[in-house]
């Protein structure tokens, strides 16, 4: 794929492919920790004890999908698993559903998309989620799982000036772009967020770096948010870009 070299400059014109602004990125990336500085969680954990304990509705899957494939997809499993902890916390006094809360009545899966050899791609789930007045919360999720995008600066020896890799690439459902840039990015697939961001730089660009010589720049912002809750639910320190949607979710790691 097309990859092109950007000077911190050139980049303003380009934020709006960018999950932050470019002056809060500048900013950041000139104060770099040390890699693994930050180790907590920046969100509370749900009780897993108390959701556990909730029953879940079978689901109604299509025909090209068995139970075991389901089971399988960790996409899935993590969702459902967050939000019955998220139910659960329903039960405490302050919670703003506690006098008529929610309950998960069923679990359909309308449409499935396999990679390669029979494995699960993307999913598409409804879940019928409703209180005892008939009310609902809209439940319809597309899952694919969570990616990484890396924002990779090299600094010239002589006179410092500092570029950036975007790359260029046909992006359908973004209007149907041909040549959308954007910074590298890659599913997780299996990989933590910092080992996928080492192995899309080493593929995409043809740079070999450490894992642990990354900084995630979205826990960085995330950091001053940490008192905020998320009601219960399990969430990476990533952005959500369509919530209402999908559980999507990317962080942005960076090295110099």
């Amino acid at each position: 794929m097309p990859v092109h070299w950007h000077t911190l400059q050139e980049l303003t014109s380009l934020t709006a492919t960018c999950d932050a602004p470019l002056h809060m990125l500048h900013q950041v990336t000139h104060n770099l920790p040390r890699p693994g500085h930050f180790t907590k969680p920046l969100l509370p954990q749900p009780n897993l004890t108390t959701a556990r304990r909730m029953s879940r509705p079978t689901p109604k899957l299509p025909p090209n999908l068995s139970n075991d494939q389901l089971s399988s997809f960790r996409p899935y499993t993590s969702w459902l698993s967050s939000l019955t902890a998220s139910l659960s916390q329903q039960h405490e006094p302050t919670h703003p559903f506690h006098r008529d809360p929610y309950t998960l009545r069923s679990l359909t899966v309308s449409h499935v998309d396999f990679f390669g050899r029979g494995r699960v791609g993307f999913l598409n789930v409804t879940a019928e989620l409703k209180n005892s007045s008939g009310e609902s919360l809209p439940g319809t999720v597309f899952l694919r799982g969570g990616s990484v995008a890396m924002l990779v600066i090299l600094q010239e020896e002589e006179g410092g000036e500092e570029w950036v890799l975007l790359t260029v690439q046909p992006r359908v459902p973004a209007g149907g772009a041909l040549e959308f840039v954007e910074l590298p990015a890659g599913m997780l697939d299996g990989d933590t967020f910092s080992g996928a961001a080492a192995k899309e730089i080493r593929e995409e660009c043809g740079i070999e770096i450490k894992a642990d010589g990354l900084v995630d720049l979205t826990e960085l912002a995330l950091k001053p948010l940490a008192a905020e809750t998320a009601g219960g639910a399990s969430l990476e320190s990533a952005v959500y870009p369509s919530p209402g949607g999908t559980l999507s979710h990317s962080p942005t790691k960076t090295v110099r």
